[in-house]
């Protein structure tokens, strides 16, 4: 008797396993704002109940919020606010001693809030930093107001807040009381200072800010995407870097990474040669015990194919490392195109009808030996032909949709259509056939998050014309259901 309970309760964690990997349900909301212009909108908690809630800002400044409820959003705002004309950058967080989080807005007059109570924000702003500021000093061309003092790039906007002038930064630290005091001043007397700072968490938005918006490309420009002095001076990586400059390689990248799971950042390059039929050349340093740099590489790579994980950090918006099985170490995946032979009239015929055969390939990281030659793992995929600015609507990595810690695969099988393969424990690292098939917009950028706060992936797609449509997961027992 004892032995059948012990596998009667063997059987129920199992079941209990599978059906937390088992694929959600997902309700549809569609979120529409009239739009004057380009519009900025945050995605946060604003009443601290652990779902996600939304703030639209237009271009006049005029402020939306949707509140998420257990039902999902509603389709009419459930408070509306206007910004002060000078207006140019907006954020959330915890400013004063009230425990709520609070609207806060970087004007020319100063920095300001909106405080909340009772899930209400007050409709006239409380001045916090009271000093005029100057949003484009003539030596940096963008607002310094965007960037971060390097010493507290990784700090909450809540603790420490820059405040920019005409030529530098004065970043303003919370005390115990919630006084904001002037902090480290940092000069702004050239253009390489800002390829070099970290952004803060402030988002554009306001009427004083579409004269700076078209500078917010300058984000991509950060220091992650660079090497340092250390780095340049290392022979094989000066010849490197000097052969990508010679032949004006666009797609490259530089990123430091724990690949093989010591605690000390390892050095890869890559760069994307070839059209039709392009290869990714991987080069990949792994720091020593000193933390020292090896004088030839540990690994030279050639895949076939494109890095088909996007990322939003350094110059390159791709990378060719993510953690697909959950082990602690990077594998690197790339997506090949399979027929590379055909005429150009047949590939343009399949992109604007059937879609483009491809090949998600997967190389994992074996420890003692480092990256397999030949991938671990291929699966055949059918899907729209991927462009920079829409790399993610494209092929997405970045969601759980199934509950198991794992980044399963989404991909826009047509311009109208995603199919969604679950992380697998069977064998394979995805399953064989689409765990789910959706009707999406056929544009918008798409952007993948928990949004209510119950550890499963959420879909939420703007179509930059003022329509969100969100995706939000629900568990059911029926697979692949979207309501």
């Amino acid at each position: 008797m004892k032995r059948l309970a012990a596998v009667l309760g063997v059987v129920s964690i199992l079941a209990g396993t599978a059906s937390a990997a088992e694929p959600v349900s997902f309700n549809r909301h569609v979120i529409r704002l009239p739009r004057d212009g380009p519009l900025n909108y945050l995605l946060r908690d604003l009443d601290g109940d652990g779902m996600t809630d939304l703030l639209a800002v237009s271009s006049s400044g005029q402020v939306f919020i949707f509140r998420q409820s257990s039902s999902g959003f509603s389709t009419t705002p459930h408070q509306t606010l206007q910004f002060p004309e000078c207006t140019v950058c907006f954020g959330v967080a915890d400013v004063s001693e009230d425990p709520n989080e609070e609207i806060v807005i970087s004007t020319g007059n100063g920095v300001a809030y909106y405080r909340q109570k009772d899930g209400v924000f007050e409709t006239d702003p409380t001045m916090l930093i009271d000093v005029e500021q100057v949003f484009a000093g003539k030596t940096v061309g963008l607002p310094g107001q965007l960037l971060r003092n390097r010493a507290f790039r990784d700090s909450k906007l809540e603790d420490a807040i820059p405040v920019t002038f005409s030529d530098h930064v004065v970043t303003y630290l919370r005390d115990d009381t919630y006084q904001y005091l002037a902090g480290p001043r940092t000069d702004m007397e050239h253009e390489a200072y800002v390829r070099k700072e970290g952004w803060s968490d402030w988002n554009l938005g306001g009427k004083a800010s579409s004269c700076i918006s078209v500078r917010v490309r300058a984000r991509y420009q950060s220091e992650d995407g660079g090497t340092d002095d250390e780095e340049e001076q290392h022979p094989y990586i000066k010849e490197l870097l000097e052969k990508i400059d010679k032949k004006r390689y666009y797609d490259y990248g530089v990123e430091r990474n724990d690949i093989n799971r010591d605690g000390k950042q390892d050095l890869s390059f890559w760069y994307v040669h070839g059209v039709l039929d392009p290869t990714t050349k991987l080069v990949i340093f792994l720091r020593r015990e000193d933390g020292s740099l090896p004088a030839e590489p540990d690994q030279d790579l050639r895949c076939r194919g494109i890095p088909a994980n996007w990322v939003r950090t350094g110059r390159h918006f791709f990378s060719p490392f993510i953690d697909t099985n959950n082990d602690g170490l990077l594998d690197i995946v790339f997506l090949e195109m399979k027929n590379v032979s055909m005429s150009f009239r047949s590939l343009l015929e399949m992109v604007t009808s059937e879609g483009i055969d491809w090949t998600f390939a997967v190389r994992l990281f074996h420890p003692g030996t480092g990256y397999s030659r030949r991938a671990d793992y291929n699966k055949d995929l059918t899907g729209i032909l991927p462009i920079l600015e829409g790399w993610e609507d494209t092929i997405n990595l970045r969601g759980d949709f199934n509950g198991d810690g794992r980044p399963d695969l989404m991909i826009r099988r047509t311009p109208r259509r995603v199919d969604i393969y679950c992380s697998s424990r069977k064998g394979d690292l995805y399953s064989r056939t689409p765990a789910m098939r959706m009707g999406v917009p056929a544009k918008g950028l798409t952007i993948v998050g928990d949004y209510n706060g119950d550890a499963i992936s959420d879909i939420l797609i703007d179509d930059e014309e003022g329509e969100i449509t969100l995706f939000l997961s629900e568990r059911s027992t029926k697979k692949g259901l979207v309501r």
